[in-house]
């Protein structure tokens, strides 16, 4: 008796799909999209989907989101990793510049420090800095380089960078409501 082995259709990511109808096909083999709903229904704004009836689009993925789904991470790992990169651009953020003369003001020479210009931003310094502490510190660059520079993660270094971003998520929780 032959067996009817049914055959299935491979399963195309939607994302994927309008990638490959929208951009070259360079870009869109790339991957690293997700599909979203339009969050703009303006005339001004889209005109064209807005008239063709469209209603979702496409959009690249952050480095945040990838590494989620790389690396398979909790939802409250994944939001300690997207407060972090968010603490860490707060209080960069229209920083003045300013000359702290400090104790060495006689001799001539001067250090330029950034100090933060609202009360907001020195909390988040104070609140990224006590995040940072939480790290382990033989774990805490290679977690800065992969959430705040983008850079990848190897096969080696998962485990550790999950255990980071576990320690951070565990820091972060006790003085911040995620």
């Amino acid at each position: 008796m032959a067996s009817s082995a049914r055959k299935r259709k491979p399963r195309v990511d939607e994302a994927t799909r309008l990638a490959r109808s929208i951009l070259p096909a360079i870009q869109a083999a790339r991957g690293g999209f997700t599909a979203v709903d339009i969050a703009n229904h303006s005339d001004g704004d889209q005109r064209h989907m807005v008239r063709s009836g469209e209603k979702r689009t496409i959009r690249r993925r952050t480095h945040i989101e990838k590494l989620k789904a790389q690396l398979h991470l909790e939802e409250r790992e994944a939001a300690a990793c997207e407060w972090y990169a968010d603490a860490h651009a707060a209080r960069y953020d229209t920083l003045g510049v300013t000359a702290s003369y400090g104790e060495r003001g006689l001799s001539g020479s001067m250090d330029f420090d950034h100090l933060p210009s609202t009360s907001e931003q020195a909390e988040a310094v104070a609140q990224f800095e006590q995040a940072r502490e939480a790290i382990s510190p033989p774990l805490r660059l290679m977690f800065d380089r992969i959430v705040l520079q983008g850079w990848g993660v190897g096969k080696s270094t998962q485990f550790m960078f999950r255990l980071a971003a576990r320690q951070l998520m565990h820091g972060i929780e006790t003085f911040v409501e995620l």
